[in-house]
């Protein structure tokens, strides 16, 4: 097989903005090797946004600190009201502005899950910045998740539809395995488009075993559209057992 494909640096352009979007589940991860072996192969990819999930008290404070270490800020929703063992962050580039955050309790969720929402400025240090909402989370897990999953695929689509004038990524673990992708109710929706369909390969179409559960969806919205141009798997070991995650490569008209 192949080596899962790696992103080059890529040189910053004052021409057209770009976004590097990374997801990944630590899925509460609590040894520092790990932690350290994750973060190195993340850092691999220079992600100017990285949307995590998986993050708990444990294991929060050591995230964090590598982070910052590495020249990111973080924007996190106080857990009072979602009381579940784990929790979503972004993490941002210090030179990307975060302007705003919601955050959205699912109507239907058994697991308390909801979603993390950021707008950000990509490219604020070109001629030519623009605002993206960024959207997060994790869905419903398990096969009893079925249905629920359905519908919290409509609430993060109903929550892009109120910011159509602005494009919209969503980074996050879907939960969905492999054997439900004929469901089209389990497809990207109408309106997105799958970054792994759209720029991947079947070096990076699973990030587990089986199934990609981490995904990258983006839609357009007003008058300056976001254009994917390359996407790549993040992987802490060549092991295909291992669980992995994606990054996206974006650049923005002008």
């Amino acid at each position: 097989m192949e080596d899962d494909k790696i992103f080059e640096i890529v040189e910053e352009s004052n021409e057209k903005p770009e976004l590097k979007v990374a997801t990944f589940n630590i899925c509460c991860t609590r040894d520092k090797e790990e932690i350290t072996e994750t973060f190195d192969a993340i850092l691999k990819c220079k992600p100017d946004v990285v949307a995590m999930q998986g993050l708990t008290k444990q294991n929060c404070d050591a995230v964090f600190r590598i982070m910052k270490q590495q020249g990111y800020s973080f924007s996190r929703f106080d857990q009072t009201g979602m009381p579940r063992e784990d929790f979503e962050t972004l993490f941002t580039r210090n030179e990307i502005p975060v302007l705003k955050k919601e955050y959205k309790t699912f109507i239907r969720s058994q697991q308390n899950k909801g979603l993390s929402m950021y707008l950000i400025t990509a490219g604020a240090q070109t001629q030519h910045p623009i605002n993206v909402w960024i959207f997060t989370g994790k869905l419903e897990e398990d096969a009893s998740g079925n249905s629920i999953r359905k519908t919290q695929i409509i609430e993060i689509d109903a929550e892009r539809s109120k910011r159509n004038q602005t494009s919209v990524i969503f980074a996050g673990d879907t939960s969905i395995p492999s054997w439900q992708s004929s469901d089209s109710s389990f497809k990207t929706p109408s309106g997105w488009l799958d970054a792994w369909r759209e720029k991947g390969t079947s070096q990076n179409e699973k990030t587990s075993l089986y199934d990609r559960m981490d995904q990258i969806w983006f839609s357009s919205g007003g008058e300056r559209p976001i254009e994917i141009t390359d996407f790549g798997l993040i992987r802490i070991s060549p092991s295909e057992d291992v669980r992995a995650g994606v990054c996206a490569f974006f650049t923005i008209e002008i």
